[in-house]
């Protein structure tokens, strides 16, 4: 225990004098040391300044009113080191305090030992000084490379996490968008189709007169023009794409012969109506979502006087 003790006390003694610096709190504390040094160098110099001016006397050669820039270098070289940790302060100072007071040593003939001790000691604190800066600046760009190095080798399931989110926001942005700008779903009335796409109809010209539109249904993920089948008071009208080809067919409910019609019991596929006229069979899907194609079916079993025939899937074939 008093050997510990002792050697704690001691320990102080030589860190002042060369201090170990192993990370950048120790290395902050060492570059302490030149601040200190340009404050004491700088009182002095200032007092010594002051006794002269007040005596007339000159009690050291060298040291007159103009040495006054001296200490501002130094004050000066001392705040870069406190606030900045300079690098560059720090060599400068040292070199400026030493060159100085060995011109004024010379100018002096001064070889006293007092004088010698404190000129050492001055120096090594400006030595430790430097050497406080520059491990600092050390120091922080082995943290900072670290850091980088912690971050290149985050782990591969965070990232792959992060690259899932963004692909499923990606997806649920685009699932809005589609959602904003899709035709309505099923098979609708006039009434139920939202503006836009009430405009969008309207400057097609597809339909002569949309105020008279029972049912409508668009297989389209994005156009409401395009697959787009119209139930009105007095025709059926087709718009569709066929192998590349845009066709456009308006049957007049008079001209209809005969109905067939393939009910679908699955939501995952359309009800299909077949249509006859006196040229040809024209096939209508219709969304079986909330029994609106049985509705389309009946009303135009309404208009045209026919009556649906059911066919079952292996007959279609």
């Amino acid at each position: 225990m008093n050997h510990a003790s002792s050697r704690e006390t001691s320990e102080p003694k030589f860190n002042w004098f060369w201090p170990t610096i192993s990370d950048t709190e120790s290395a902050i504390k060492a570059s302490r040391e030149g601040v200190w040094a340009a404050l004491i160098t700088s009182s002095v110099t200032v007092l010594v300044i002051i006794y002269g001016q007040v005596t007339e006397r000159t009690i050291v050669h060298g040291i007159e009113l103009i040495s006054l820039i001296d200490v501002g270098i130094m004050l000066v070289a001392a705040w870069f080191i406190r606030y900045r940790l300079n690098r560059f302060a720090a060599l400068f100072g040292m070199l400026f305090f030493v060159v100085s007071n060995l011109v004024l040593r010379i100018l002096n003939l001064q070889s006293d030992v007092g004088g010698t001790v404190v000129f050492l000691a001055l120096s090594m604190m400006w030595l430790n000084a430097v050497r406080g800066t520059f491990a600092y600046h050390k120091f922080q760009n082995a943290e900072l490379q670290q850091q980088l190095d912690e971050t290149a080798k985050s782990p591969l399931k965070r990232r792959v996490g992060i690259s899932v989110a963004i692909i499923v926001t990606i997806g649920f942005l685009g699932l809005m968008v589609i959602g904003i700008m899709a035709p309505p779903e099923g098979v609708v009335t006039w009434e139920e189709v939202d503006p836009r796409n009430q405009q969008a109809l309207r400057e097609s010209g597809l339909l002569a007169d949309e105020n008279r539109i029972l049912f409508l249904y668009s297989t389209s993920l994005t156009d409401i023009n395009e697959n787009l089948y119209v139930l009105t008071e007095d025709t059926i009208v087709i718009n569709e794409t066929v192998d590349g080809e845009h066709q456009q067919r308006v049957v007049p409910i008079s001209s209809i012969l005969t109905l067939y019609v393939v009910y679908s019991d699955t939501w995952l596929e359309d009800s299909v109506l077949i249509v006859e006229d006196e040229e040809n069979l024209h096939a209508i899907p219709l969304s079986t979502d909330s029994g609106r194609d049985r509705e389309f079916i009946a009303k135009l079993e309404q208009l045209s006087g026919l009556s649906v025939n059911e066919v079952e899937p292996d007959e279609s074939d």
